[in-house]
């Protein structure tokens, strides 16, 4: 297979760390991402109702040699490695002669660590990250007749590989340790995903406009967009609200400031003739043009008793939103309570599913892992929805 024999150093790194022993995977520990008892149905229902057969023909995957794997085997045993709940590729072994070895969505075998690598890295290398946002978007287009909003997910994971020579340490990056940022964009309320972002977690590539989430706003028709987008930037996130704003799409976003630049804000908010901060009240707002931002904008600046929300006990008692939004401070706030709750809910997903796994040095084959995820996680959504049973 063409372009699919190049190993990368993360995975190598990764699977030594692993031991001499047979990999210990995380389902062992009890983090399974679907119950055993529902996993036989879950893959009767992807094949009955055809999924899987439709991911499998348009599967960019082009295999040349007499005794390579079918595509059907390839994502059966990707599926199955979600489905397990493995985070690295040294966990897919471990399934082969395990519990899950006798579960086929068809018959065929498993593949081992090094085919599945190998399979990753030519869809990559294929633009497999447009293959599987087409079967996503086939998966949440049912939900969008109704209004919704996209809340903006972010974590960072880390990456320990070999220090390489001739690489400058960055000061505060810990030898060996490098980390990329996932950027989710989830539909509040149900849990689906629509895509997502893999970028570098250092560095200033958080400045560039989120490519996925603009293909997505860019695809879907105006009356079908969400009504809000939510989320947590960075102070230089001026390139993403152009975007935005280029689109009219209405957005409120928390700004991620350190204590001091929240309290300069504060202060400058609070100088404001409609700023009740000085008095004690929920809050005050100023049309402000941040340093790194091409224009002013409307910055909100709330108490944490104001929006139901702990203080984080580091002396920063505010939250400091932008937003192009029209609205008073108390519907600012509510607004902020619900993306909250919203993000409690991700981040219980994030743990289930187990996002982030089989993370690599190559940012394309990790954004390419992180939506065979989202899908297979969508998948299991309509599941339960068909099924009646509890969203977990």
């Amino acid at each position: 297979m063409a372009g699919a024999d190049a190993e990368d150093t993360g995975g190598r790194a990764n699977r030594d760390n692993a031991g001499p022993c047979r990999p210990r995977t995380s389902a062992e520990d009890g983090h399974k991402a679907v119950p055993a008892a529902h996993l036989v149905s879950f893959l009767a229902f992807l094949a009955d109702t055809g999924r899987f057969a439709a991911l499998e023909e348009s599967c960019p995957l082009a295999y040349t040699s007499p005794n390579a794997p079918t595509n059907g085997e390839f994502l059966q045993t990707w599926i199955l490695a979600i489905l397990h709940g493995c985070q690295r590729y040294a966990h897919v072994d471990a399934m082969r002669g395990g519990a899950l070895d006798p579960l086929r969505i068809r018959p065929g075998r498993l593949l081992g660590e090094d085919a599945l690598r190998r399979g990753m890295a030519a869809i990559a290398a294929r633009g497999g990250g447009g293959w599987l946002s087409r079967h996503i978007a086939a998966s949440v287009s049912p939900f969008l007749r109704d209004p919704w909003m996209l809340d903006i997910d972010i974590i960072r994971q880390p990456i320990f590989e070999p220090r390489k020579r001739g690489v400058r340490q960055r000061a505060g990056q810990r030898a060996g340790c490098r980390a990329h940022r996932y950027q989710t964009y989830f539909m509040s309320g149900t849990r689906l995903v629509l895509g997502g972002d893999v970028r570098p977690a250092i560095g200033h590539d958080h400045l560039a406009v989120a490519p996925e989430l603009v293909r997505i706003l860019d695809e879907l028709p105006f009356q079908l967009r969400p009504r809000l987008i939510r989320g947590v930037c960075e102070p230089g996130c001026d390139r993403l609200l152009l975007a935005l704003e280029a689109r009219r799409q209405p957005y409120l976003v928390e700004l991620n400031l350190t204590v001091n630049m929240a309290s300069r804000m504060k202060t400058t908010v609070a100088a404001g003739e409609s700023s009740d901060l000085r008095e004690g009240g929920p809050g005050g707002e100023a049309v402000v043009r941040l340093p790194g931002w091409s224009r002013s904008r409307r910055v909100v600046v709330l108490h944490h008793t104001h929006t139901a929300r702990p203080s984080p006990g580091d002396g920063m008692d505010v939250v400091v939103l932008v937003t192009n939004l029209e609205g008073g401070l108390p519907g600012l706030g509510e607004l902020l309570h619900e993306s909250a709750h919203a993000g409690d809910a991700d981040e219980e997903t994030r743990e289930r599913w187990r996002w982030g796994g089989f993370a690599t040095e190559d940012l394309t084959r990790c954004q390419v892992a992180m939506l065979g995820v989202a899908l297979i996680h969508n998948w299991w959504i309509l599941f339960l929805s068909a099924w009646g049973g509890p969203r977990t």
